[in-house]
């Protein structure tokens, strides 16, 4: 608020316009939070939100014609996939089945859910792992808990801390499908990670998600907090899906993601 209010001050015609990654904190932050954000948001000639759902938020301060909803973009430049097997054997693991839980782990992103929905998998016998890799922000110990009364130590790895970008290509190369469980989201910028590597995502049927996953086609969505519904998915995909036919998918609906759409929106909004 003091950058945008010394702008004007010093140039009171400019136009300041804001990129809202995310409005609201998925956690409490303080009991004065919706005023500040409201004053904040209302300093804007434009706003370009990343998914619907923070769009929606924002309406609640200010006017819906200030604000242009876009979208997180696809990384265009080709990404390095490594070898599968060459990648499972750095990490260590032998399992046919990789799953990829990826990023910051925050009570909100739902770790609870898939840990159960991993124990409803072993009634299958599947030759499986869960790969959980990113710094914990929320207590590791509840999670080590939860492992060890779910009795599912043997089918996870975890890699506890910030996961380097030179680091991210061995992750994704090594896994089948990226999961995210989580209990409410803004957005997620593991979906456009995860379709830059070609890899389909299991993710919540929430605002902030649904929005950027085609069901059964660059991947698929189970129902909200539920981890038998989350169980099935993964138990189908292991069972039977089609790799081949969710690539050929995911590369043609990446592309609605370009950087250069992006700007393009962005500027002609701009110019209106």
């Amino acid at each position: 608020s003091y950058i945008i209010n010394t702008i004007k001050k010093n140039k009171p015609n400019a136009r300041v316009y804001c990129i809202a990654d995310n409005a609201l904190p998925h956690e409490k932050f303080f009991i004065f939070e919706k005023y500040f954000i409201k004053r904040f948001f209302n300093k804007f000639s434009g706003i370009f939100t990343m998914s619907s759902n923070v769009k929606d938020q924002i309406e609640k301060f200010v006017d819906s014609s200030l604000i242009k909803n876009v979208f997180l973009p696809i990384k265009e430049k080709s990404v390095s996939l490594l070898s599968k097997s060459k990648s499972m054997r750095k990490i260590g693991i032998s399992e046919k089945f990789v799953v990829l839980f990826f990023g910051l782990l925050r009570k909100y992103k739902g770790l609870d859910i898939l840990l159960r929905a991993i124990k409803e998998m072993n009634h299958i016998n599947a030759d499986f792992k869960l790969l959980i890799t990113g710094e914990s922000y929320d207590s590791k110990e509840k999670y080590l808990k939860l492992i060890n009364e779910l009795n599912i130590s043997d089918r996870i790895i975890w890699i506890d801390k910030y996961i380097n970008e030179s680091d991210v290509n061995l992750y994704f190369s090594a896994s089948d499908v990226i999961v995210l469980p989580y209990k409410r989201a803004s957005q997620s910028g593991i979906i456009p990670l995860a379709y830059s590597y070609n890899k389909i995502v299991v993710a919540s049927d929430i605002p902030g998600l649904n929005n950027f996953i085609v069901d059964k086609k660059t991947g698929y969505l189970f129902k909200n907090g539920d981890y038998n519904s989350l169980s099935k998915i993964l138990q189908k995909i292991y069972l039977e899906h089609d790799y081949i036919k969710s690539k050929s998918e995911i590369i043609k609906y990446k592309k609605k993601f370009s950087i250069d759409t992006l700007i393009s929106e962005i500027i002609s909004y701009i110019q209106e």
